[in-house]
């Protein structure tokens, strides 16, 4: 137990996120949430008029492999992020926010 506790703490952030996500949908269901951040103009044409996205089929993304770059984090990280704040504050954050949206943090 205590291993396994370790390993938990020595994790990157990516790795607890990737682990984290439990491809609820729940992010790609409520772009009203990110409105009024930097990608609003992206959101907004993602946005199917109910405050989720038009390519959500179920919980799943139907153009996972061709989705824009604010819907995958690691390249958002990359491309806008990577000179402003650390990797691991970058998911940490990522992860906050999907709480927050699960309702698991108020």
């Amino acid at each position: 137990m205590q291993r396994r506790r370790k390993d938990h703490e020595n994790m990157t952030s990516k790795v607890k996120f990737s682990k984290y996500c439990v491809k609820c949908g729940l992010c790609c269901k409520c772009l009203d949430t990110i409105k009024g951040s930097i990608f609003s103009s992206i959101i907004n044409k993602l946005d199917s008029g109910d405050g989720s996205c038009i390519y959500l089929k179920g919980n799943l993304c139907s153009i996972y492999d061709s989705r824009p770059v604010v819907c995958n984090a690691e390249s958002l990280y990359k491309t806008h992020l990577s000179s402003i704040i650390s990797k691991n504050e970058f998911f940490d954050y990522v992860i906050e926010k999907c709480e927050e949206i699960r309702g698991v943090r108020k």
